[in-house]
């Protein structure tokens, strides 16, 4: 599903797969994340280039995850996080055998360490590294747009993913400087386009996790909440709290 939130800026995702975000300028196209396939990734270059004329010329990682970085061999220039491309580095054969996804790894060409201003022709990227979600979780705001693309730090009407290395508290003081930004749009990993109300939500929500992990509340009242009962795929749930109690900080 492919959905135009402003000119020349398309959402590109279904929900549960990751969102890709396409920004085109007056001469060339950036484009968030890169999808699981490189066929995908294919396919939205030629969106691109049939929708606005223009080709995709540089493409930025918010993290590390395959469903955001397995796309990156359709592209030259590749833009993440140093850690992200240090975690890729770490994607052998037998990660790829695990996953049961056929892939060529295509590391991030250009990285930053915290912050990074970045011009592609007359599209102005702030990369801002916030950590949370995986330890190297990045955000972008288009500065010309007041668009913030979030990554996996904000999921939309969908269950979070907490995975081994994410740290929840990081992840709870992300999505506060994500507020500081003065973005006015917020595109998740996953699900429908946000507000700032959405962004407390999901705050709501990992903090909600937290009291579960300190035994304060149990999963019974985390269920009868709004906040969870009413998200979808309720089976990214249950193996996140399993890794709130086994593997997470």
């Amino acid at each position: 599903m492919i959905r135009k939130i402003l000119e020349n800026i398309f959402v590109i995702g279904t929900g549960i797969t990751s969102n890709s975000v396409l920004v085109c300028g007056k001469k060339s196209c950036v484009l968030f994340d890169t999808t699981l396939f490189v066929e995908k990734a294919e396919k939205i270059k030629k969106f691109a280039r049939e929708a606005t004329g223009r080709e995709i010329t540089a493409v930025f990682n918010t993290h590390y995850h395959p469903d955001h970085t397995f796309g990156n061999a359709a592209f030259e220039r590749v833009i993440g996080h140093a850690l992200t491309r240090e975690k890729m580095k770490m994607m052998d054969q037998s990660y790829l055998n695990e996953l049961g996804v056929g892939a060529k790894i295509h590391l991030p060409t250009e990285t930053f360490k915290e912050e990074h201003v970045y011009e592609v022709d007359d599209i102005v990227v702030e990369a801002y590294h916030f950590g949370g979600h995986t330890p190297d979780s990045s955000v972008y705001l288009l500065r010309n747009s007041k668009v913030l693309i979030c990554g996996d730090l904000l999921m939309n009407g969908v269950h979070a993913e907490v995975v081994h290395d994410s740290d929840l508290e990081r992840w709870i003081e992300a999505l506060d400087s994500a507020k500081k930004t003065n973005a006015e749009i917020f595109v998740p990993g996953h699900g429908e386009i946000a507000a700032l109300d959405d962004l407390e939500r999901m705050k709501e929500y990992l903090m909600k996790l937290m009291r579960l992990r300190r035994g304060e509340i149990s999963p019974q009242q985390i269920l009868e909440d709004e906040n969870f009962s009413k998200r979808k795929y309720p089976e990214l749930f249950g193996w996140s709290v399993r890794n709130v109690f086994f593997t997470v900080p």
